[in-house]
């Protein structure tokens, strides 16, 4: 007669909404985060994106270098960059300086990703890069210190039927964007694996710290605490 479901990425609204469960079916527990604050940091540097003709987001030229700013700071620590398309990645790959090149590691469509985690996980400063690496990634402790999300992580609307039909279910679009908003925080959790661990989380894109902005009073309180540059 009871189901227990647990996640750190819970809404009531859009749990009910998502499971069809009605609001007086479900009691609702929200428990603050037992890891410390300051081991679970998410900074955000707020850089503006291009919108290009065909709604691709055009990186631009400060993003490739905050990322090789990053990479010199966490010189020998492992690490992960989040993407949302191969495009964002193919571009990365190709105008990031010949001296941190060889610290990335791209999974390419199709790869073996445990086999290529393994690898990483052989390399001191190696730094994983790919879109398929929001969830399903287990890298605790020295596997991973840092994570760099690179693009806000709206889902796409225009080949997935799926969102387009959540997206135009509402007026305001408020499940579209809770759910997004929720990938963020779902890519937040990829380094950062049990209470003792630690990594910083750096994101690149303007629009996420909107996303976040707007979406704070449905987030878990534990998260926003540990954004820095939202306004609270």
């Amino acid at each position: 007669d009871l189901a227990l479901f647990m996640s750190a990425t819970i809404n009531l609204e859009l749990f009910c909404k998502e499971t069809g469960f009605r609001k007086d079916e479900i009691y609702f527990i929200n428990e603050d985060s037992n890891i410390p604050l300051e081991n679970r940091k998410v900074v955000f540097l707020k850089t503006e994106y291009v919108e290009s003709a065909n709604s691709e987001a055009v990186l631009p030229d400060k993003i490739i270098s905050q990322i090789e700013a990053i990479l010199k700071i966490r010189s020998s620590q492992r690490g992960i960059i989040l993407l949302t398309s191969y495009s964002q990645m193919d571009y990365i790959l190709e105008k990031i300086s010949p001296e941190l090149r060889p610290r990335l590691f791209p999974l390419q469509r199709g790869q073996d990703k445990t086999e290529a985690i393994s690898i990483h996980k052989t390399i001191a400063n190696s730094v994983l890069i790919s879109p398929g690496l929001e969830s399903g990634l287990n890298l605790p402790d020295d596997d991973s210190r840092f994570q760099v999300i690179v693009k806000a992580p709206y889902y796409p609307t225009v080949d997935d039927l799926r969102m387009k039909k959540i997206y135009n279910s509402e007026v305001d679009h408020r499940r579209y964007y809770l759910k997004s908003a929720f990938r963020l925080l779902q890519m937040a959790g990829r380094s950062i694996r049990h209470v003792e661990d630690h990594a910083m989380t750096y994101v690149l894109d303007s629009k996420a710290e909107r996303m976040i902005y707007h979406q704070r009073n449905d987030l878990p309180k534990w998260f926003i605490e540990a954004c820095e540059g939202i306004p609270k």
